[in-house]
């Protein structure tokens, strides 16, 4: 499934490839995301930039309008910046059409400047993108609680060190 909802947003799913443990392997057996929509794309299927556009049209027409949701989200089961040029079009083409008034998300590892050896900050910005969360993914079992526990802070750091105290800045200049 490309789209699902979760909260007030409507997350899109580029890829199942990842470069870092994904979520779903980091907490633990069964766990599921809340959401009854969500499916992982099927093994070796990645949309195309036209089949992401007409998705994420259908799923606002179906759920009356841009309003439902407050923002488009970057996400899945995979780290869409393995899709860099993919996620871009996509951004481009939501802006220019049915999601022009929706804010876009990435929700991402924070390691797509290492992956293709370059500053992504100006390019996700200009794409439309308009907020970055960076997620601490832990392959060890049961570690989450500590991710969120009384480590917080150091992670916090982490997140800073990766980028995301640069991107919010970056994005609203544009």
């Amino acid at each position: 499934m490309i789209t699902y909802a979760l909260g007030r947003g409507l997350y899109v799913a580029l890829t199942n490839r990842a470069n870092t443990t994904p979520l779903f392997n980091t907490r633990g057996p069964g766990f599921k995301i809340t959401s009854t929509q969500f499916e992982p794309l099927p093994e070796g299927i990645e949309p195309e930039t036209q089949q992401v556009l007409a998705a994420v049209g259908s799923a606002l027409a179906l759920t009356l309008g841009p309003a439902k949701y407050d923002s488009i989200v970057f996400a899945g089961f995979g780290e869409p910046t393995l899709r860099l040029g993919s996620l871009l079009e996509v951004c481009q083409g939501l802006k220019a059409g049915v999601a022009k008034d929706i804010p876009l998300r990435l929700s991402t590892n924070g390691l797509g400047n290492v992956l293709h050896g370059r500053d992504l900050i100006p390019e996700l910005a200009a794409s439309g993108i308009m907020g970055v969360t960076v997620a601490l993914n832990t392959g060890l079992y049961g570690s989450q609680r500590l991710l969120r526990g009384t480590c917080a802070h150091l992670y916090i750091y982490i997140c800073i060190c990766t980028g995301l105290a640069l991107f919010t800045p970056n994005c609203l200049r544009t």
